[in-house]
């Protein structure tokens, strides 16, 4: 059951938001990736990386790489949620070490990942016990919330 009084589930980022999220990202991985690729193919004199299977492991590698250092490297943010306004937390609102940014790539990696969200909460948010929030009201509420916290306290 949910805590009507948790910031983070107060903040929750609309799931237009996530689609943008993953759309931007998306985009520029495929531009930064084939730029790449090629780039490289053509150093080497390669046509391809591989064929079939290891291609696909080559792109998920890569894929992998690109989305957990974002969001390790940016605190929790890609460049899509920088655009949006939005960043990855903890299910308790703190910032996610990087084993939770490692789990989160992963699990978009998973066959049918993004059908999940038509549920509650992705796959990559729940295996990884993360929420992707709305900064600015994130920050109100961890505001009102601590605000909470301090009536009948001492100072």
């Amino acid at each position: 059951m949910n805590n009507f009084l948790d910031p983070v589930e107060l903040s929750l980022a609309s799931k237009g938001l996530r689609f943008t999220n993953f759309l931007i990202d998306y985009i520029l991985f495929i531009v930064i990736y084939f730029v790449f690729r090629n780039y490289f193919s053509n150093l080497l004199g390669l046509i391809y990386w591989g064929n079939g299977l290891i291609q696909l492991l080559i792109d998920w590698f890569f894929y992998f790489a690109f989305m957990t250092m974002q969001e390790f490297l940016f605190k929790g943010r890609t460049i899509g949620k920088f655009i949006t306004g939005t960043k990855a937390v903890t299910i308790n609102g703190t910032e996610p070490h990087f084993g939770m940014y490692a789990i989160r790539s992963l699990c978009r990696m998973v066959p049918f990942e993004l059908i999940s969200f038509l549920g509650e909460t992705g796959w990559h948010d729940t295996w990884s016990k993360t929420r992707v929030v709305n900064i600015k009201e994130f920050e109100q509420n961890q505001t009102k919330f601590n605000s909470i916290d301090q009536i009948g306290t001492h100072s």
